[in-house]
């Protein structure tokens, strides 16, 4: 039986690792959304994730590599969805994924993790560091694997497709609400809509659509939105996920929820005659 590999966790490769997975999710998500930062977390995280199960779990390398890749594939189709929807429902915390197939590509990193041999840095206190380097990583693949989270969500007795016209006709009927007309904005692509509502001062939202195709198809009459993140005028705020409105800044939580339902969320509920029900 082999001993822990404790050179794995004090490897430059896995502390820049696991630097990286906690400042694209946290930081560069919200300062730049381009593919690059909606990717860069899936390869840091392929990356080091079978790395940090191999130090737990020495004797069965290969298998950690197979199960992470089993289990990114999995995560990634509609499959999940049932999973994220039970957890989501009994939780104190959301999770939330974005069903893009392209994400696949950071497949690549896990024959490289594999293969790469660590270099152990010297570090003072080695113990000390290898303890508290591994917690800094499990909380990382923690807190990362939602991502954002939900600040709050709006649900509407319609269907997905419904409210996806309702929403884009909201948007191109009021001068004050626009979309970024960036081809390359992550966070307006796909499942998700960034707007910024200027009435009079600029906030800035970026939502989506709860569930995956799976969930739209099983239910018609029921579909809902909710905001990842959210910025007012003076640029406060952020995500549920990465502590920009958490339970103790509820003034700024707020704030940013009624600006959004005063200029947003009322317009919506007009353009489809429905009322909408608050999910927190």
């Amino acid at each position: 039986m082999q001993k822990r590999n404790s050179e794995i966790l004090i490897s430059q490769t896995f502390i820049i690792g696991t630097l990286l997975l906690i400042l694209n999710d946290f930081v560069f998500k919200n300062a730049f959304s381009n593919p690059l930062t909606g990717k860069l977390s899936d390869f840091a995280g392929l990356f080091i994730f079978p790395m940090f199960l191999t130090y737990l779990l020495p004797n069965t390398k290969k298998t950690n590599y197979i199960l992470t890749c089993i289990g990114f594939i999995l995560w990634k189709l509609p499959i999940a969805d049932y999973f994220i929807d039970t957890w989501n429902h009994y939780s104190f915390f959301s999770i939330n994924r974005v069903l893009d197939y392209t994400d696949y590509i950071a497949l690549i990193s896990l024959p490289v993790s594999y293969l790469h041999v660590p270099k152990p840095i010297k570090l003072p206190k080695k113990t000390l560091a290898i303890n508290g380097i591994g917690i800094i990583a499990f909380i990382a693949f923690c807190s990362t694997a939602g991502t954002h989270g939900s600040i709050k969500g709006y649900e509407y007795p319609t269907s997905k497709e419904a409210l996806e016209t309702a929403i884009i006709e909201v948007i191109n009927e009021n001068p004050s609400i626009s979309r970024p007309e960036s081809k390359d904005d992550y966070y307006n692509t796909g499942g998700y809509i960034t707007i910024s509502i200027k009435a009079p001062e600029e906030y800035k939202y970026t939502f989506r659509f709860y569930g995956g195709e799976e969930h739209w198809k099983n239910s018609p009459n029921k579909s809902e939105i909710f905001i990842c993140y959210a910025h007012d005028n003076e640029g406060n705020g952020g995500s549920e996920g990465g502590g920009g409105v958490e339970w103790y800044k509820w003034g700024v939580k707020s704030k940013l929820t009624e600006y959004f339902e005063k200029n947003f969320i009322s317009k919506l509920d007009s353009k489809l005659g429905l009322e909408h029900i608050d999910k927190e």
